[in-house]
């Protein structure tokens, strides 16, 4: 399999040589269902898409890396949990930050997204997210009075 054009763009401006290039995350399960609908998109397993990731880095780099996804992909460890719940938690706060931007059909997303959840901490996490204003960041303080 080759790289998709993502990935290629972004080997070839990191300006590393080949062997040496930092990994990209691209993981081929992360197409969204409303960009699948009505297209005949195949998503390669990520363990497909890490080992062509990988297939020009030293082999103590690819395994470590192989190692990595390997666990994440078996949700075996509470590391590989909570590195999926964090996942999940940056795809609901982006449709929050969508859903308060205007932009519609975006409950899905979060619904979704809340549901796939396992860890207590990222129900918590999850609860704040939806209660709170996810672009107050934006507005500056009003200066003491």
């Amino acid at each position: 399999a080759g790289k998709t054009s993502s990935d290629a763009g972004t080997a070839q401006r990191s300006g590393n040589p080949p062997g040496r290039r930092v990994f990209h995350a691209q993981r081929g399960g992360n197409l969204r269902p409303l960009g699948r609908r009505g297209c005949q998109l195949t998503a390669a397993p990520n363990i497909a898409v890490t080992a062509d990731q990988v297939a020009d880095c030293p082999p103590a780099v690819a395994d470590a890396i192989t190692a990595a996804v390997t666990e994440y992909e078996a949700q075996e460890t509470l590391e590989a949990i909570v590195a999926r719940d964090a996942d999940k938690l940056e795809c609901l706060v982006q449709a929050v930050e969508y859903r308060n931007q205007g932009i519609d059909n975006v409950q899905r997303w979060i619904d979704s997204s809340r549901a796939a959840l396992k860890t207590t901490s990222a129900h918590r996490l999850a609860d704040a997210a939806l209660a709170g204003q996810p672009l107050a960041w934006l507005t500056p303080p009003p200066p003491p009075t």
